[in-house]
């Protein structure tokens, strides 16, 4: 064995073996929460509520309110509400399907096939899509983002009573709720497999916790402990479940996006040691993995649409840098912050010189296909961490 593959092995353990000691030290944390304190009452959401108020200008009003009216025409979501048999899995549970497999025939997806799938990389099947929850959940936090934009920006709690409602309904409500973990979430399609790991389809709830931080501290709300007990629940599965393992072990944007989450559900329940745990310990090791000294994403370069996973990707970055520099560590994540800019310029002459038009399908709008609500695009990395929908 050459040195240079040497080194690289121990590299990538020393990685691992870093992740799997944070694993285990945010598993402790969790495992004893104060119901006495307020949740959502960390400064990191006041401060977040406070730019979400200073951006909120940019929002076209009248496309915002008539959405928002829209909206609440349309019947709650509810993850039992399946579009397949679910063949004896409760159908409480989260069920989707890696969404770039391909077949002709379009069988059963959870049923083993002897016509081999074909694998598409980047490019989702519309089949899968509508036989999976992860429109739905999508569809879920971005209403709820949307509508609450929509009572601040209009100064109105109307909307707040079909909020509750449908959180109740997904969150709460024993015979409705989700239950919180992904064991079915992305399993691949067709090939007789039972479970998944795509831990990645829970991304959507950061717009969620965007939306109840503008909600306690802007509309006085409070969150029913009920809902953060769910999100508790989820993280601990995660920290403990082979599928959470694996999907922290991703070096991609993959991994990336579980450590944000995470560190958005500890400081939820006012357990910032979470956070600061994982950016001490994961945020300059993905850093160094995933942006190299050019500013190029090497891991995400090599994908069917390279520039739009580079941009896809910028985004869990951007936050757990928006975390590190709210944490106080603005001198320690110096050469981070250098690294992300390379990155972002790098990304701007990529998507001006070599692709034509919008960098990916961004859609805004709550549609009765359940469209997926898609804030990454360049654009907004200028409102970060805000995403505002109908801009002026």
């Amino acid at each position: 064995m050459n040195f240079v593959t040497f080194k690289n092995l121990h590299n990538s353990y020393s990685f691992k073996r870093v992740l799997f000691n944070y694993r285990s030290s945010c598993r402790k944390i969790l495992s004893n929460i104060d119901d006495t304190k307020e949740y959502f009452s960390h400064s990191y959401f006041q401060s977040l509520a406070e730019q979400y108020s200073n951006n909120i200008n940019q929002v076209e009003s009248s496309l915002l309110i008539d959405e928002a009216d829209e909206l609440l025409t349309k019947p709650y979501l509810n993850i039992t509400k399946k579009h397949l048999d679910t063949l004896c899995i409760n159908p409480q549970n989260y069920i989707s399907f890696a969404p770039y497999y391909w077949q002709i025939n379009n069988e059963h997806p959870m049923k083993k096939s002897t016509v081999k799938a074909e694998y598409r990389d980047s490019r989702s099947n519309p089949f899968l899509a509508e036989r999976s929850d992860k429109p739905k959940l999508a569809q879920l936090c971005a209403r709820i983002h949307l509508l609450v934009l929509a009572s601040i920006k209009n100064n109105d709690k109307k909307y707040i009573e079909y909020i509750h409602m449908q959180l109740n309904i997904w969150f709460v409500d024993q015979n409705t709720r989700m239950n919180p973990h992904m064991i079915y979430a992305q399993i691949r399609p067709w090939s007789g497999a039972n479970k998944g790991h795509g831990i990645i389809d829970s991304r959507w709830l950061i717009l969620l916790f965007d939306a109840i931080a503008l909600l306690k501290h802007k509309m006085g709300y409070v969150i029913e402990k009920e809902v953060v007990s769910w999100l508790v629940q989820f993280a601990k599965w995660i920290l403990s479940s082979l599928s959470g393992f694996n999907e922290i072990l991703r070096e991609n944007n993959r991994g990336s996006w579980v450590d944000v989450l995470l560190c958005y559900i500890g400081l939820a329940v006012n357990k910032s040691q979470v956070a600061s745990c994982i950016l001490e310990q994961s945020y300059s090791e993905r850093l160094k993995k995933q942006i190299d000294n050019n500013g190029f994403q090497p891991l995400e370069l090599k994908r069917y649409n390279p520039v739009s996973y580079s941009l896809y990707n910028m985004y869990p970055l951007y936050y757990l840098n928006n975390l590190n520099i709210h944490f106080n560590n603005k001198n320690k994540g110096s050469s981070h912050i250098n690294l992300l800019q390379n990155a972002e310029v790098e990304l701007y002459h990529l998507i001006k010189d070599h692709e034509e038009g919008e960098i990916e399908h961004i859609n805004f709008c709550s549609s009765n296909a359940l469209n997926l609500y898609y804030p990454y695009s360049y654009y907004q990395l200028s409102n970060f961490p805000c995403v505002m929908p109908f801009t002026l």
